[in-house]
């Protein structure tokens, strides 16, 4: 029988295991104190990609794909609200791996700022809500304010004054702003709480001495007294106008002619808190020839 020499014969084969590594990952990290910022700050942003050196980091905002920067620290500074988006970064290299995965996203907002200039009033006193963007040009924007719970605005102004104040505006406010050139909403502030007091500003009460007929160049005394608190300053008005301020609770004048046939009536203010008073009753004092009648109503 024939028998080929070479056979049988071995046949060697060295297999390489070819493994399929991930690209390496960026990752994105915030230096801020701050999370939402207000318009004028600014935030650091930092890529990192471990494993391999030679990177070029790539910074990317929203959808875009287009690269917003090209440094591995970025600061950004929050001019105004279209700069609220998503930030994300990678990294590309010469050699092998060429790019890196997209890093994590961070959003960065813009967030309004409310102020109330008394949180806890009485019912009839009044108080003022303001909201601003910190850092914002007034003209840029326009605000709405909100009541907890409640998506329809209660005013749309940067300014909500109420006045006067009742027992069911006591609550929760929050205010945000939407830039009129893109129409982008700021995020809303955080919260102001206006607690309103069941109890009632003090009334002032006007007497009046003589309560008799005065005559023309007689003296009428107006006292004012409003009680519960101490150290007011008494405002007196004639009219529509205030014609003084005094701590005197007591006011003389001399009734002298036609001119000062009008209605009169007084009110408190104070430091602390109640602030003011309600106003008082008016009294009417009317000139006839030459005595004058006091009505009261």
């Amino acid at each position: 029988m024939w028998a080929d020499p070479h056979w049988p014969f071995r046949v060697k084969i060295n297999l390489i295991g070819l493994f399929s590594l991930g690209l390496p990952t960026a990752a994105l990290t915030v230096e801020s104190r701050w999370s939402p910022l207000f318009t004028g700050e600014s935030v650091t942003l930092k890529c990192e990609i471990t494993g391999y050196d030679g990177w070029r980091y790539q910074w990317y905002k929203g959808s875009s794909r287009t690269a917003v920067s090209e440094s591995q620290i970025n600061t950004f500074n929050i001019s105004s609200a279209k700069d609220q988006d998503q930030y994300w970064c990678k990294g590309t290299r010469k050699d092998r791996p060429t790019s890196s995965q997209d890093s994590n996203k961070v959003t960065l907002t813009v967030k309004a700022v409310a102020s109330i200039t008394n949180n806890q009033v009485f019912v009839g006193e009044n108080v003022t809500l303001m909201c601003f963007i910190l850092g914002g040009v007034a003209s840029d924007w326009q605000y709405s304010w909100f009541k907890k719970e409640s998506s329809t605005p209660v005013i749309e102004k940067p300014t909500y004054r109420i006045s006067p104040v009742k027992k069911l505006d006591s609550g929760e406010y929050t205010c945000r702003g939407k830039e009129t050139s893109t129409s982008r909403y700021s995020n809303p502030s955080f919260a102001v709480t206006l607690t309103v007091s069941g109890e009632y500003l003090p009334t002032a009460t006007l007497t009046v001495d003589p309560a008799s007929t005065v005559f023309t160049g007689e003296s009428v005394t107006l006292k004012c007294e409003i009680t519960g608190y101490d150290g007011w300053r008494y405002q007196w008005y004639k009219g529509s106008s205030r014609i003084t301020t005094s701590t005197d609770k007591k006011r003389t004048f001399t009734i002298s002619s036609a001119a000062d046939q009008d209605q009169y009536w007084c009110r408190g203010e104070r430091d602390n808190r109640p602030r003011s008073s309600q106003n008082s009753d008016k009294v009417t004092l009317t000139v006839r020839g030459k005595f004058t009648d006091f009505i009261f109503w």
